[in-house]
Formats: structure tokens, sequence, C-alpha cells
């Protein structure tokens, strides 16, 4: 009988505090062999160097290793402004996110003619789309479209919910 692979444990490289990895970090564990023999095992996230522009701030921050998780959870956020003042501090793991959030929540204070990310209507961008366009078969392509399309009515639903609450 087989083992089943378990990470034991997760830590945080400075690459992790530096950037914005959503909470994931490298974990650490043992993969089940053919001879039932523990086999140490490195998990890492999938991390990549990309830019994000901030409107609040009117600032690029460029070369920030960001996970695929983060990614996403920035999309669902609904923009780069929307993740850092509003997902919680502990979720991020990040010095990066909480300086960043501190200078956000500054310049709001100070300023309150500022642009407020729930004002941005951020383009929603559909990784699964992008990548059944380049070459999948035509289900996959169907059913991201079909994602995409929920995706954009949610946030058209959200936004009309915003107009009204104001007026």
């Amino acid at each position: 009988m087989r083992r089943t692979a378990g990470i034991n444990y997760y830590t945080f490289p400075r690459e992790a505090l530096s950037g914005l990895w959503n909470g994931q970090g490298i974990g650490y564990g043992f993969n089940a062999s053919p001879n039932n023999k523990k086999v140490r095992k490195l998990w890492r996230p999938n991390a990549q160097r990309t830019s994000y522009h901030s409107v609040l701030l009117n600032k690029t921050f460029h070369n920030i290793s960001v996970t695929v998780k983060c990614k996403k959870a920035i999309d669902f956020a609904g923009g780069f402004d929307n993740y850092i003042l509003y997902t919680p501090i502990w979720k991020m793991n990040s010095i990066l996110a909480i300086t960043l959030r501190e200078v956000m929540e500054k310049k709001l204070e100070l300023d309150p003619s500022a642009v407020r990310p729930e004002q941005i209507t951020a383009p929603v961008f559909d990784i699964g789309l992008v990548k059944a366009r380049k070459g999948a078969g035509r289900n996959k392509l169907a059913r991201a479209e079909a994602w995409h399309a929920l995706r954009t009515l949610i946030v058209r639903e959200r936004d009309e919910a915003q107009v009204t609450a104001r007026s």
C-alpha cells in the first residue's frame, strides 16, 4: 500500500515578504516512493516577476514577485488597489503589502477628493480565456467564454449596486 504525499509545514522566504504571495510559502514534507520509503520533498509556489499600477497612488510598481494565486486574487478583488486595501493582512502575509496599505490609507485620509478604488471599474482579465484561445479544444474555449461572460455580469451588477447605494 502506498502512502500519500503530504506537506508538514510552510516557511516564508524573504522573497515572499518583499513580494505578494497571498499567504503561500514553501512547503516541506515527504513524498511517497514506490517502495514506501520517505523521500523529502519541497513544494515551491509559482512566483513570477510582474508590474502593477496603483491608480490611487498614481505609481507603477515594477518587478514584484507575485504568485499565480495572488494574481487571481487581485483579479477577483477588482484590481491592485482593491486587493491591497480590502484583503486581510493575515492573508497577504507581506511587508510590502502592509506598507502599501498604510500609504494608501493615509492618502485617502489626507485627500478626500482622491479617486477611490471602488470608483474604478477594472477590466476583467481572464487568464483561462487567453489560454483557451491559444490552442485548446472547443469545449475549453466555450467554458472560458461562459465564465468570462458571467464574471463580467457580476462586475456590472456590483458597479450598478454601488451607484444606487451612493445616490
